[in-house]
């Protein structure tokens, strides 16, 4: 139960920045210490796996997510990010979207967020897990290292 209280806090606090249009002057700091919280919780997620089928979420808006962001992060650009941190590998630089990066993520999350209402916690935290591994962690680290250099 501790941990279905922390999942729905964090997804919120993060979420919020898509969601409503409320630029302060502590959003970055506020920003940049839920994402680092959300990390780590990802990183520690535990669940017992079922079999169960599970109906998928509706997608969510995209662009009017993006569109708030772009409101409470008016600052919000490109970056550059290395393709790869392999020094056996020749690396390439390549464009980062700070506006992306928040809406990924924040879509990921609200998906979550309706399999936790709708399909119970733990497809809700399959999903977090999965999402997470294979979508918005690299979302996640790219946008803190942008906050910190900005």
């Amino acid at each position: 139960m501790e941990e279905s209280k922390k999942l729905l806090s964090l997804i919120n606090a993060v979420a919020k920045w898509g969601l409503y249009t409320n630029p302060t002057e502590t959003a970055l700091e506020e920003l940049r210490r839920s994402l680092a919280e959300l990390y780590a919780f990802c990183v520690n997620i535990r669940y017992d796996f079922d079999e169960e089928y599970y109906p998928d979420s509706p997608d969510t808006d995209y662009n009017a997510i993006r569109q708030t962001i772009a409101v409470n992060f008016p600052d919000f650009g490109y970056y550059y990010v290395l393709s790869t941190f392999n020094p056996n590998e020749n690396p390439e630089l390549y464009m980062g979207d700070a506006i992306d990066d928040l809406a990924d993520i924040i879509s990921d999350l609200l998906e979550t967020k309706w399999r936790y209402e709708h399909n119970g916690e733990t497809d809700a935290l399959w999903f977090l897990e999965l999402s997470f591994v294979s979508h918005f962690e690299q979302h996640i680290i790219d946008l803190l290292h942008y906050i910190r250099n900005t």
